[in-house]
């Protein structure tokens, strides 16, 4: 693959996420506050409320929280509960959005595809049905052999609930890995 299509690819890649920054109480026991553990045991609570999983925002990409400020904390009861403001990269792609995505397979209610980052996680699962654009030509070319190919689609809409473990997306197929190389 050349320079120009892997730029191409990096920046599809690019529009799987957007830097958020969030706020959230956090609630530690005493024993959990210290000099340097009160940055850290904040926001390994905060990774494992959010990370991996769907929020208001989207689909929170692991490995991506870093806790930026907090406030002094609050005593409740045995607790102590902190205000912190916290940034992440979360994923849920706008209609008209063009992404990247790998087939995973393909039913006669059409193809299931997945977008993975860099990382290897699945924020994105894609859905195309068929009855919606089986008369376009780039539909036609996917077929069984296209199986773990990219394909790039348009999204649509987009759905998802909290906790889920990715967003759900209805696409339509723009075209196959192997057109785009010979544009």
């Amino acid at each position: 693959m050349n320079n120009k299509n892997r730029k191409t690819e990096s920046a599809y890649q690019e529009r799987l996420y957007i830097v958020n920054v969030l706020e959230m109480n956090v609630v530690l026991y005493p024993n959990e506050i210290g000099q340097t553990k009160t940055r850290e045991n904040l926001k390994s609570s905060i990774v494992k409320k959010i990370e991996g999983k769907c929020t208001e925002e989207g689909y929170i990409r692991p490995g991506s929280v870093e806790v930026k400020q907090y406030s002094a904390g609050i005593v409740k009861g045995d607790m102590v509960e902190f205000t912190v403001v916290f940034q992440c990269y979360s994923s849920n792609p706008v209609e008209g959005t063009i992404i990247e995505c790998v087939v995973k397979s393909i039913t006669k209610a059409g193809i299931h595809a997945e977008a993975r980052d860099h990382l290897g996680n699945v924020p994105v699962t894609v859905f195309i049905a068929r009855d919606h654009f089986v008369q376009k030509k780039a539909f036609q070319e996917v077929t069984e052999t296209s199986l773990e190919k990219k394909v790039f689609v348009k999204v649509i809409g987009t759905r998802f609930e909290l906790n889920d473990d990715c967003v759900e997306v209805l696409g339509e197929l723009i075209q196959m890995e192997n057109n785009i190389n010979k544009k």
